[in-house]
């Protein structure tokens, strides 16, 4: 009995870490992986928890601006597939929170064994990157085939089109985009690095092994986000006792690799001075484009976001919720944001964010809550170790409390 209350929902645990390749893959949006495998931790998820007076009020006030956003669209000549956007979004946010309620509050797991799935998981995928690369340089692609995706179909078809003019393209692991790679590596090292039981040497080795990855896939999104989520990690873990030539050796060392990137010939430069040159195709489309539809709903009073969202192009998580939403995005996120309490969470959301496709979608609710979860859970196990000992949470800058709790 001991042993099985340890272990207690593990197996839904490992059903979705082994569903984290194949997300994109299905046969429509409705039959595919993600929609299956969300539809089934939602209603385990919905069925096992607590639900708090905290979680309550999320759920409304969250489900309020998404409900309100489709009725505005009604006073509009518009699709019914705009109006009903928000709604599909709205049961998206109530996964997330539900799924991270379960993860913190219902799961027992093993954390040294939660850390070997993620980095043997991070290692399949390094593994993949490292083989397409040396296939794709000699002009062969290799990987999940094209009429199993549901997401990125298109960027993976024109990867392969462009292979046969002979220009090298970019490795894109299980997925249909290099970016959809960089923002799974993230997540698992937002899992591993605030994971207490795993040492700093094992941290140090996943960092490595995440940044191979989107450095071999040319990812700048993925370069920037891990990049910046390590630099704040480390600042918080060292309680911000850092010594100061630590920091002006980071400083230099980090200047000379900027000017070492866009002084020579490398991928990462050649790219990157593509970028800031508004020569490259998928920075404009992320980018650019946007920010002229932002002027454009601006120029309508539309406060509330766009009428048409789902006849525009938009690959920006965060552009697409403040075309869709407006001002309301602003408080969906102040919202997330305050729930969780968490510096990292927080941080992890903001640069989740900046990556591809739209935040609130089947496949990114299921690994947004995983994440949130496991966080909560190291926290709420942690808060409960400081208590035994006779530390009190509320006097140390390292517990983080949670509404989970």
């Amino acid at each position: 009995m001991k042993e099985f209350v340890k272990y207690k929902n593990r197996h839904i645990v490992f059903f979705l870490f082994l569903m984290i390749p194949f997300l994109q893959l299905g046969f429509s949006y409705y039959l595919s992986v993600s929609f299956l495998a969300f539809l089934l931790v939602i209603i385990k998820s919905g069925i096992s928890i607590r639900y708090s007076s905290t979680l309550l009020l999320m759920l409304f006030l969250g489900s309020f601006f998404f409900i309100f956003k489709s009725v505005s669209l009604l006073t509009y000549a518009t699709d019914l597939r705009n109006i009903l956007i928000p709604c599909r979004e709205m049961i998206c946010y109530i996964g997330i929170l539900l799924i991270s309620n379960f993860i913190g509050t219902k799961v027992l797991i093993n954390e040294k064994q939660l850390f070997n799935v993620c980095f043997i998981l991070l290692l399949i995928i390094f593994l993949l990157v490292l083989i397409q690369y040396f296939f794709i340089i000699r002009g062969i692609y290799i990987g999940i085939p094209l009429k199993y995706f549901v997401f990125n179909k298109d960027t993976i078809e024109g990867l392969i089109h462009a292979m046969t003019f002979g220009i090298i393209v970019r490795p894109t692991s299980f997925y249909g985009e290099p970016s959809y790679t960089g923002w799974i590596c993230l997540s698992i090292l937002c899992i591993i690095l605030n994971n207490p039981k795993v040492s700093i040497e094992r941290k140090i080795v996943s960092i490595l092994l995440a940044i191979s990855i989107v450095l071999l896939s040319l990812t700048m999104a993925g370069i920037l986000g891990i990049f910046v989520f390590c630099i704040i990690w480390y600042l918080i873990s060292q309680n911000k006792n850092l010594n100061p030539l630590v920091i002006l050796a980071t400083l230099i060392v980090g200047i000379l690799i900027i000017y070492f990137v866009l002084t020579t010939k490398n991928s990462i430069g050649v790219r990157l001075v593509s970028i800031l040159n508004n020569e490259d195709v998928s920075s404009n489309i992320r980018l650019n484009l946007p920010a002229n539809y932002y002027e454009e709903m601006l120029r309508n009073g539309q406060l509330f976001g766009v009428s048409n969202y789902g006849e525009l192009q938009i690959d920006n998580a965060a552009w697409g919720l403040v075309l869709q939403y407006g001002i309301l995005s602003i408080c969906i996120v102040l919202m997330i944001s305050a729930y969780y309490k968490h510096t990292l969470l927080i941080l992890y959301i903001f640069i989740s964010l900046n990556f591809n496709g739209a935040f609130f979608r089947f496949d990114k609710a299921i690994i947004t809550g995983l994440v949130c979860g496991f966080v909560v859970y190291y926290t709420k196990n942690q808060n409960k170790l400081r208590t035994k000992k006779g530390i009190s949470p509320f006097n140390t800058k390292r517990a983080v409390l949670s509404p989970l709790n």
